[in-house]
């Protein structure tokens, strides 16, 4: 609720404020005009309409609506809080944070505020930073709930995930209904392997709101993973009727019935490697065994394949295989789906350029004049390999070579799998090869990593064309 003020003229500036106190925003702003003149210096006036253009999302009106109102007023830090969160919605975080510090500068224990600041930084990727004011936030409000849900969100993206328990723990404990911190919590849990926990969160999520989406989907993969699959059936069915175009469900529930489809859904694919990013290295590599890039770059480097020339590395992920080669190369382009993929491959500085793109438009659009192309753990999430087949043969500028792998089957040509991934045939890749004319130089069966303790298999291949 905006305070009436002693500004003159008095009377309007009562009146606006009573509208905006009703939510009469377009209201107040079809005044504007009228009064601008009268009102020309009122710092309220213009802190009225900033405040209404800001409640309608029209954050570069309400920008300039509260520079205006500073030139007039600077010592009021409402109106920086204000100007501040314009800047954050609008997209300009610099300028975002200069005027969420000038609030602290006039009262240095605005809890908000240190949160806001911690929300810019996780934005930046500044996790450090992040953590420090969301930390400074619970100092001064020791109980506020969406404050430690906000810092275990924080801490899951560093990497600690059991502070990051403890943390939703605490927002529960001030909001024993927070939906937003069960669902949380139940998806950390899932992530860890605490496969009972995460129902059980999720089951007190779905108690607060029966038709909760995110329930529901964490549900479904824990009862999914235990190998309970009627009921994850159902709840990914669940999660489709009330959101019919939940792509991750749905891709869900067609590996668990056996429909096999050609591809993952972009978005779904995007979102999934976005969240793995910041601890992708840590768990496939430390965790799960992978050392798939390093044996694709010990093939590359130690036989007749050197000279490596110039290289794309397609879904290049956090840089996994870029590092493995070791700079045994002229030229080192990386393309991936996940722009928080590319910004961890990004800080190995050895990729002569990185690309956020989808594989297939990239092949599509772009010019194409490379000795190798590597694909490591790429097609498991592809299924239908028919175009890059065909786009790297037709397009590539020069004869080259195409070194990637596959989970293996010996069955089907390419299968969704319960895992929610594709497994490919040797016999598939072979028709692949036939036709369109590429020759098969190398083939091995090769342990992948590892899933519920075992060896995945997979096949590496090296073709020529």
């Amino acid at each position: 609720m905006l305070k009436k003020t002693e500004n003159v003229p008095k009377e309007i500036i009562e009146a606006l404020v009573i509208l905006y106190n009703e939510e009469k925003f377009e209201q107040i702003i079809s005044k504007k005009k009228e009064l601008v003149e009268l009102c020309a210096e009122s710092f309220l006036f213009f802190k009225l309409i900033g405040s209404s253009y800001l409640e309608l999302k029209q954050f570069k009106k309400a920008i300039y609506n509260f520079k205006q109102a500073i030139q007039i007023n600077p010592n009021d830090n409402l109106l920086y809080y204000n100007l501040g969160l314009a800047f954050h919605l609008d997209g300009n975080l610099d300028e975002a944070l200069i005027n969420y510090k000038k609030v602290l500068k006039f009262k240095h224990d605005n809890a908000e505020v240190y949160n806001n600041i911690s929300i810019i930084y996780k934005e930046k990727n500044n996790l450090n930073e992040s953590l420090f004011f969301i930390e400074e936030a619970i100092k001064i409000k020791p109980n506020s709930a969406n404050f430690y849900n906000n810092k275990a969100v924080l801490l899951k993206e560093i990497g600690d995930q059991e502070l990051a328990i403890k943390n939703y723990e605490l927002a529960i404990k001030f909001f024993p209904n927070y939906l937003e911190a069960y669902c949380n919590l139940a998806n950390i849990q899932r992530d860890m392997g605490r496969l009972n926990d995460s129902i059980k969160n999720s089951n007190k999520a779905l108690k607060i709101d029966p038709n909760c989406i995110e329930a529901y989907f964490n549900l479904g993969m824990s009862k999914k993973i235990l190998g309970d699959i009627k009921k994850a059936s159902q709840c990914f069915k669940k999660v489709i009727e009330l959101k019919n175009d939940h792509h991750t469900a749905l891709h869900m529930l067609n590996s668990i019935e056996g429909t096999t489809t050609n591809s993952y859904s972009q978005i779904y694919i995007s979102k999934l490697f976005d969240s793995y990013a910041k601890n992708f290295n840590k768990s496939l590599v430390n965790s799960l065994g992978y050392n798939i890039p390093n044996k694709i770059a010990k093939i590359l480097i130690s036989n007749s394949f050197k000279p490596l020339g110039s290289i794309l590395d397609l879904g290049c992920g956090t840089g996994l295989v870029g590092e493995g080669l070791e700079k045994n190369y002229n030229y080192l382009e990386g393309v991936d789906i996940s722009e928080k993929m590319i910004e961890e491959a990004y800080k190995l500085k050895i990729y002569d350029k990185l690309c956020h793109y989808d594989i297939i438009e990239y092949l599509k659009t772009k010019t194409l004049k490379f000795d190798l192309f590597i694909a490591a753990d790429v097609f498991t999430y592809i299924g239908e390999l028919k175009k890059i087949f065909n786009l790297i043969k037709c397009r590539n500028k020069k004869n080259g070579k195409l070194i990637f792998t596959t989970e293996h089957n010996d069955k089907q040509n390419f299968k969704l799998e319960m895992s929610g991934r594709f497994s490919h045939s040797y016999n598939y890749i072979e028709s692949l090869c036939k036709l369109f004319d590429y020759d098969i130089v190398y083939f091995k069966k090769v342990k992948l990593r590892k899933e519920i303790g075992e060896y995945l298999i997979g096949g590496l291949y090296i073709l020529k064309f």
